[in-house]
This record gives C-alpha cells, structure tokens and sequence, in this order.
C-alpha cells in the first residue's frame, strides 16, 4: 500500500481522536444559563489547550502533505509542528490526568466529565502519532533517496 494512504488512514484516526478533545475542550466552557454567564473562562492559562486545539488540524495537514510531496523542507515543518502539538497536548494531559486522580483519591472535587473526554482524545491522539511518525518517515525516506538518510 503506497505512504499516503497509510498515513490518510492514521490521519482519520487522529482527527477522530482530535475532535474527542475538541468536544472535551468545549463542554469546559459551556455556557451556563442560569447565570447568564460561561462558565469557566478561557485565559492564557489555557495555552496548551488552546495550542493542541488549533495546531493539530495544521499539523496533520503538513503530515499528509509530507507523505504526498516528499520534500525535505515540507518533512521539517511537518516534524516541527508535530512536535509543537504532542508537547501542548504533554501539558493537556499533565493536568487533565492530575485531576482525575485527585479525584479518584478523594482529594478534590474539580473533576467533571470533560477532564476525562479531554484526557482521552489527547492520550489517543499521542498514542497514533506515536505509530504514525516513525512510520511516515520510515517508509517515505525508503520511498526517496532524502537527505534525512544518513550512512553509518
């Protein structure tokens, strides 16, 4: 089977696990009608959530295109990116998973259901890249005689 529809198959998962997180993201600040008010607001505290929710569609777009056009520069804005989103979504989770174990101990009450829809389409989402890179970068250096191919 040819890269790009390797890496089309991995990207729907990804996305699958993107728009889990972006679902999480959003019930954090539903809006509350009683008060008339959001309920949690949405400050530069959320940097790493707000990172992984905008730059992942990017970096899946530049991943795909990789494993289209082989380009080296095309693989290092690729890799960057990625590299952006899976540290942002490293903070997601710290805290995300923090905060359910806090809550499993007794020792807070912050817990609500997003933290755990949250946590697990970022955990999947670093799970498939995991698979994903080494083999997009396996198989399209095989694929192209690239200069991140080195002889030793």
């Amino acid at each position: 089977m040819v890269a790009w529809k390797w890496s089309a198959l991995f990207l729907i998962l990804s996305s699958a696990s993107w728009i889990v997180f972006v679902v999480g993201f959003g019930l954090r600040s539903n809006w509350n009608a009683d008060t008339a008010a959001v309920r949690e607001e949405m400050t530069g505290s959320y940097l790493c959530w707000w990172l992984f929710a905008c730059a992942c569609p990017v970096s899946m777009l530049a991943l795909f295109f990789y494993s289209v056009r082989t380009a080296d520069c095309v693989g290092v804005v690729a890799l960057f990116i990625t590299g952006l989103v899976i540290g942002a979504a490293g903070g997601v989770m710290n805290v995300d998973v923090s905060l359910i174990y806090n809550h499993e101990t007794g020792d807070s009450n912050v817990y609500t259901n997003f933290v755990a829809v949250e946590a697990a389409g970022t955990a999947a989402y670093v799970l498939i890249q995991a698979v994903h890179l080494p083999f997009l970068f396996a198989v399209v250096t095989k694929r192209v005689n690239s200069r991140y191919m080195t002889s030793l």
